[in-house]
């Protein structure tokens, strides 16, 4: 039972992770956050700043991290695919390399077995 709760945790915190890392949020969002000062202007310098720094930038900025990061993650995954597909084809090489090795590993057996046949009769002459 709590593996299903945590794929569906899993599950919905991705669906909504790529629904607030959009462009569109973000500007639904900067819509929003303008649009109350139609309503309720701040009057004071101070009333100014915390509606810059708690309403704007705290509801504006959120998405464009969340698509940056969103963004930077598949550059990420991208590179990591690069790379492991790289180190798979250098480990076909080597595998090749080291099966090609262990032929003439048995080929240089057979030689010196030959050559330990060949050599009592060397010794006679």
């Amino acid at each position: 039972m709590k593996y299903n709760l945590n794929n569906f945790n899993e599950w919905l915190a991705g669906k909504l992770a790529d629904a607030l890392a959009t462009m569109v949020m973000f500007f639904g969002v900067t819509f929003l956050t303008i649009s109350i000062l139609f309503f309720q202007a701040p009057r004071t310098p101070l009333e100014w700043v915390q509606y810059i720094i708690q309403t704007f930038f705290q509801g504006v900025a959120l998405p464009v991290l969340a698509f940056v990061a969103k963004i930077e993650g598949k550059k990420q995954q991208r590179l990591l695919q690069e790379t492991h597909d790289t180190v798979m084809i250098e480990m076909k090489e080597i595998k090749a390399m080291m099966a090609k090795l262990g032929r003439i590993e048995v080929e240089e057996k057979k030689i010196e077995d030959e050559l330990e046949k060949i050599r009592p009769m060397i010794k006679r002459v």
